[in-house]
C-alpha cells in the first residue's frame, strides 16, 4: 500500500461531514438556462 493512501483517506469527506438530506423534484422539462436573460425559476410537477 502506498504511503499517500493513508493521507487521502483521512482527509477525504466522511459520513458525518456530508449533507443530512437531499431534496429531489420531478420537473416538467429541463431548461439549462444557457442564454442571457434566462434567470426565471422553473415550476415543479405536482
Amino acid at each position: 500500500m502506498p504511503i499517500w493512501h493513508t493521507a487521502l483517506t483521512t482527509t477525504a469527506t466522511v459520513g458525518s461531514n456530508r449533507d443530512e438530506f437531499v431534496v429531489v423534484r420531478k420537473m416538467k422539462n429541463i431548461d439549462w438556462l444557457d442564454g442571457e436573460g434566462n434567470d426565471q425559476v422553473q415550476e415543479s410537477v405536482k
